[in-house]
C-alpha cells in the first residue's frame, strides 16, 4: 500500500483537460475554480495497464491489427488512471461510437449506432473505476459525484475530443457516462432536417423547439441551428448549457456561452435575468421544468427568439408536456401563449441505417399553420395530425410516420427498424403496404 496524492489546478482560459501522473502523484487541470489538495490512505497499488502501443497510431476507420490488445488491461488497476481513460476514449471514437459507459466491477461498454456493445474487456474493479472518473472530472463536480448529487460536465481530452460526462454512484461506487461531443457544430444542410429548416436561423422571435428521446440529436440539430446564425447574422446569441457542449466560436454574431452549475445556478435563475444581457437569441439547453418553460416564453413575448430542447417521443407530447408543466387553472393561458410563440417544433428518432453502418434522421415536424394554431389554444392537439397531412403537401408539417416511410423508399432503412422507431406502428405498416403494393417499390 502506498500514499498517492491528487492535487487539483484552476483551469486554463480554454478550459482543456491536461493531465500528469505518476505512480504516485497525479495532477489534474480542469474546469474548477481554486485547489484541492487530497490524500487518499491505502490505495492499492496500481498495476501497470497493458496498452496497444499502436493505438495512438491507427488512421481513422482503420480496423485494429491482428492480436491488438483491448484498450486497457483486463481487470487490472491502472498504474495511470488518466491514460487508462484516455486510451478507452479514444477507441470509442476511433470505432465511431457514441457513448462510454464505466461502471464498477463491468466490463466497459460502447453505444455504437444506437446498440450498446462490448468492447472485449474484463470488468474493471469499483477502485480502477473511481479512480479513472476521478481523474477526468473537476474537483467540484468529483465532490458533488461523491455527495450523489449526479453532476454532468464537459471536458476536451487533446488530441481525441470533447465529452459530456454524467457521473453517478452504483450502491456507494462510483461510475460514469461519457458522451461524445463533435469538436464542432454540424452542417445544417448535412442534418437531414425537412425543408424550411434554414429559414428558422432567419426569424427575430418565436419558440424554435427540438425533441425527441435521448440520444436522438437535438442538441446537435440545436448546435448546426446556433452554427448557421453564428455565419449569417450580426446578432448576440446567448446560451445557457448544462453543460456546455459545441464551443461556438464568435464569427458574425457575439456568441456568449453560460453554463449550469459554474457562470449560473440554474436554468431558471439565468433566464430570469438573461434579458439585461441586451441578447437578441437565447438558447436553453433543455426545458425541464414549469419556471423555465415560463422565462423561455417570456423571452419570445418580448420580441425575442428563443431556442430550445425537451424531452418528448412526438410533436404533441412535447406540446402536452409543456401545458402540464403548469397548475390546471393556467393551462388555458399556457396554450394561447404557446400557440402565439410556437414558429416550429421538430421530434427527431436516430434509425440504424439498413447497412449495419450509421443511422438516418427520421423528423416530425410542426411549423403551426393559422389553423393549427387555433388547435393548440382550444385544446385540440388530437386533431394536429390531420392539419399536418393537409400542410405536408406545403412542405411545413411532416409526421414521423411519413418520414420513415421516405427512408423505407430510399431504402435507407429497413422496414423492421422504421416500425420499432414509429410511435404508431400499425399505422406505418398499413402505409408501407399501400405504398408497396401501388408502387412495388418496398
Amino acid at each position: 500500500m502506498r500514499d498517492a496524492i491528487i492535487e487539483a489546478i484552476p483551469a486554463n482560459p480554454a478550459g482543456v483537460l491536461r493531465v500528469l501522473a505518476s505512480a504516485t502523484s497525479l495532477f489534474v487541470r480542469g474546469a474548477a475554480g481554486g485547489g484541492i489538495r487530497l490524500r487518499i490512505r491505502s490505495l492499492p497499488l496500481m498495476q501497470p495497464a497493458t496498452m496497444p502501443d499502436a493505438l495512438a497510431a491507427r488512421e481513422e476507420g482503420s480496423p485494429p491489427p491482428p492480436g491488438d490488445a483491448p484498450p486497457a488491461a483486463a481487470g487490472s488497476f491502472p498504474d495511470d488512471p488518466s491514460a487508462a481513460l484516455g486510451e478507452i476514449l479514444q477507441e470509442l471514437v476511433r470505432r465511431g461510437g457514441s457513448d462510454l459507459h464505466l461502471t464498477p466491477d463491468e466490463a466497459p461498454r460502447f453505444r455504437i449506432d444506437g446498440r450498446l456493445t462490448s468492447i472485449g474487456h474484463e470488468p474493471l474493479p469499483a477502485a480502477a473505476v473511481d479512480a479513472m472518473v476521478a481523474a477526468g472530472t473537476p474537483p467540484h463536480s468529483l465532490t458533488d459525484a461523491r455527495a450523489g448529487g449526479e453532476p454532468d460536465f464537459g471536458f476536451t481530452l487533446d488530441g481525441v475530443g470533447r465529452f459530456r460526462v454524467s457521473a453517478f454512484l452504483r450502491r456507494g461506487e462510483l461510475g460514469a457516462v461519457y458522451r461524445v461531443i463533435g469538436d464542432k457544430a454540424s452542417s445544417l444542410d448535412a442534418l437531414g432536417l425537412p425543408f424550411g429548416a434554414e429559414g428558422l436561423t432567419r426569424l427575430a422571435s418565436g419558440l424554435v423547439l427540438t425533441s425527441g428521446p435521448v440520444g436522438s440529436g437535438k442538441s446537435t440539430t440545436l448546435a448546426a441551428i446556433v452554427d448557421r446564425i453564428n455565419k449569417t447574422r450580426p446578432v448576440h446569441v446567448v446560451t445557457i448549457e448544462d453543460p456546455i457542449e459545441v464551443v461556438h466560436e464568435a464569427r458574425q454574431a457575439l456568441i456568449t456561452q453560460r453554463q449550469v452549475g459554474s457562470d449560473t445556478a440554474s436554468f431558471h435563475t439565468a433566464l430570469r435575468s438573461v434579458l439585461r444581457s441586451d441578447p437578441d437569441v437565447v438558447v436553453i439547453g433543455e426545458i425541464r421544468d414549469r419556471e423555465t418553460t415560463d422565462a423561455a416564453l417570456r423571452v419570445t413575448e418580448t420580441g425575442h427568439l428563443a431556442l430550445a430542447t425537451i424531452h418528448a417521443r412526438s410533436v404533441t407530447h412535447a406540446l402536452t408536456r409543456i401545458v402540464e408543466m403548469f397548475p390546471a387553472e393556467q393551462h388555458r393561458q399556457t396554450r394561447v401563449r404557446l400557440a402565439a410563440s410556437l414558429e416550429a417544433i421538430y421530434c427527431q428518432r436516430l434509425v440504424p441505417l439498413a447497412s449495419g453502418k450509421g443511422r438516418a434522421l427520421a423528423v416530425e415536424k410542426l411549423a403551426p399553420t393559422a389553423a393549427a394554431r387555433n388547435l393548440i389554444r382550444e385544446d385540440k392537439l388530437h386533431q394536429l395530425f390531420a392539419v399536418m397531412g393537409a400542410a405536408a403537401r406545403r412542405g411545413s408539417c411532416i409526421s414521423l410516420n411519413d418520414s420513415l416511410a421516405d427512408l423505407c423508399r430510399r431504402a435507407l432503412i429497413t422496414r423492421e427498424a422504421a416500425l420499432a422507431a414509429s410511435n404508431d406502428p400499425e399505422q406505418l405498416e398499413h402505409h408501407l403496404q399501400s405504398v408497396s403494393n401501388g408502387r412495388g417499390t418496398l
